[in-house]
């Protein structure tokens, strides 16, 4: 089914963004962004459904970045100690490290797109 974006009105209802999940090294205290090319053949942890996964996979794919999936989880805790435990690197949306605390550091992504929760205009509903 093909949509045409441009005539629907669309409501913003949140707006999130990936961030890169790395391990909490001295190499990365004064690092502000991380670049989606860093993840190109490094250990690397993801969501068990990974294929579909596509606000993970979109932007690797689109920059052609290949990382080295060691490990998956099916869900995000067990993906964050697995960072914390320099088992690998990751990509989650922002919201998710703010409901953990621990031994690892968020990183905003150089190419990151934002990922938007979004309503049709509430007149046509």
């Amino acid at each position: 089914m093909h949509f045409h974006v441009n005539i629907y009105k669309w409501i913003s209802l949140y707006k999130n963004s990936l961030i890169a999940v790395l391990s909490n090294e001295k190499v990365f205290e004064r690092v502000e962004e991380v670049s989606i090319q860093f993840f190109n053949g490094k250990s690397f942890i993801v969501m068990t459904e990974y294929a579909f996964n596509h606000d993970v996979s979109y932007p690797l794919e689109k920059e052609r970045v290949q990382p080295d999936i060691r490990f998956t989880s099916t869900n995000d805790f067990s993906i964050i100690s697995m960072v914390e435990s320099d088992m690998g690197y990751t990509i989650l949306l922002s919201l998710v490290p703010k409901n953990y605390s621990g031994n690892y550091i968020c990183r905003n992504l150089k190419q990151s797109h934002d990922i938007e929760i979004v309503l049709n205009n509430l007149k046509e509903i």
